[in-house]
């Protein structure tokens, strides 16, 4: 999902919880996305904002307060068509979502699957800036046939011309796509046969519509390169003139990298969710550090000088990922393990017996070293399983 890595986005959060949106905010930092935002949680406020903030991208949540998420989209689409909005919320059923999709919303993405927020948020912006360039390419061409192919030659994005089911010209961008050298071996390719099998009847149908409806709306095409490449593309076609009779003008951004990322963090989060295995979350966070980055925002919050962080591994092992003392990083990600029969205290309580614990006594969490005087343990529970444990307290 290419985006602009220099550019500064502009994202509004329609939220009426404002923990929600920084926990947002700092999984959205943590993947490399530069941005400032605001929240509003009415429409009087969105709609000042939609004007003097000037937005790259809404997120709204669905339910709040005299104001859902349908409307929330009404509202953007009728003052910003091309604005993405990603519908972030805690919960939605099946047909509310599809309704969502169908009003306008980019994607909708659950709190508790917030690893996919950053995801959606790139792929939303680059479909937006990829539909940006190739509008921007579009206007560029004249509609003077004597232009055509200046103009074809000269446009940033792999661009042809398609007429009667045969190519006619292309730029060497387009020539790149389909693998081919010159202008004669573009010619001598059969439409249906360089298009992947399961496009073939989608592109048949738009050609059918494209002159009668003047359609110019983003689609994805795969093309068959002449070694048999497959390219995944967004391609946007305008009917034109070109020697007298109707013709297609087709303009293509390959975008079979940003696919296969999108499917795979698909792919991932959907096994995850189905098979529970939540317990990856955690072992794939400690590349970014965010057991460090959540027990020392816990910490923050609750004005405790220490704690740890931890969950249970397939052994059932304890697994110490965040540890810290006076907002110091006590040890690295991973590197301390209590097995079960060395549980004790506060570990047994919220462990064995899933229930939060408090002690105004000073105790040592086992091997981790830290001593906490007014300590509280929670469990980590997802559909009640036990995922991990959470300490806090503050220096004798």
């Amino acid at each position: 999902m290419a985006i602009n890595d220099s550019a500064l986005y502009n994202i509004l959060f329609v939220e009426d919880v404002n923990d929600d949106v920084k926990l947002a905010e700092r999984f959205l930092k943590t993947e490399g996305i530069n941005f400032i935002s605001t929240r509003v949680d009415c429409e009087k406020d969105l709609l000042e904002k939609l004007e003097t903030f000037s937005p790259d991208i809404v997120i709204t949540d669905y339910s709040m307060p005299g104001y859902d998420g349908l409307h929330v989209i009404a509202t953007v689409k009728k003052l910003s068509p091309e604005l993405p909005i990603i519908v972030f919320t805690g919960s939605i059923n099946e047909e509310t979502a599809v309704k969502c999709m169908k009003a306008g919303a980019d994607d909708y993405i659950l709190k508790e699957s917030l690893l996919r927020l950053p995801f959606a948020v790139k792929e939303a912006l680059s479909k937006k800036e990829n539909k940006a360039k190739l509008w921007d390419a579009e206007n560029r061409l004249a509609q003077s046939e004597l232009q055509f192919k200046k103009m074809i030659e000269e446009a940033p994005i792999a661009t042809f011309l398609m007429q009667d089911k045969r190519y006619v010209f292309g730029n060497n961008l387009a020539l790149q796509m389909f693998g081919v050298k010159t202008l004669e071996e573009l010619q001598s390719l059969s439409l249906f046969e360089s298009i992947a099998y399961e496009f073939r009847s989608a592109v048949e149908e738009r050609i059918k519509r494209i002159e009668e409806e003047k359609s110019n709306e983003l689609m994805y095409v795969e093309f068959l390169s002449v070694e048999g490449k497959r390219v995944l593309t967004q391609s946007i076609s305008s009917p034109v003139i070109f020697n007298g009779k109707p013709a297609a003008l087709v303009m293509s951004i390959d975008i079979s990298e940003q696919k296969k990322s999108v499917n795979k963090i698909d792919y991932l989060t959907k096994e995850l969710e189905e098979k529970n295995k939540i317990n990856s979350i955690f072992l794939l966070s400690q590349e970014n550090d965010l057991y460090f980055n959540l027990i020392t925002l816990i910490s923050e919050q609750l004005n405790c000088s220490g704690g740890i962080i931890g969950y249970l591994n397939k052994n059932e092992e304890l697994v110490i990922c965040g540890n810290i003392y006076n907002k110091v990083r006590v040890s690295q990600s991973g590197n301390i393990v209590i097995p079960p029969n060395r549980w004790n205290g506060v570990l047994i309580d919220s462990l064995n017996n899933k229930k939060a614990r408090f002690l105004n006594e000073p105790i040592v969490v086992s091997d981790s070293h830290i001593e906490l005087n007014n300590a509280i343990s929670s469990p980590i529970l997802f559909r009640d399983k036990l995922l991990g444990i959470i300490v806090l307290g503050n220096k004798n």
